[in-house]
């Protein structure tokens, strides 16, 4: 099962996106999502993006983003 802060986690940086990007769908995966993360363990979110031109602009984005909410978020743009 899923920590709860870690979806409150993810669904915040989700909404924090969404203001600057055309996010369609939002995926939690890897560690944290089956529940077998570890103590260094990032959040891994898969982000499907519509409109998305720029694939490097938009990690970066996303990675300058990701300060405001946790720094353990991976962003993977989709």
């Amino acid at each position: 099962m899923v920590n709860k802060s870690i979806l409150e986690t993810s669904k915040r940086f989700v909404g924090q996106i969404s203001e600057e990007m055309d996010v369609k769908k939002a995926y939690l995966f890897g560690s944290f999502a089956k529940g077998l993360e570890k103590k260094d363990s990032d959040i891994d979110i898969a982000i499907v993006i519509g409109n998305m031109n720029d694939f490097f602009g938009t990690q970066m984005q996303l990675m300058k983003l990701r300060r405001k909410v946790d720094l353990r978020i991976e962003p993977h743009p989709i």
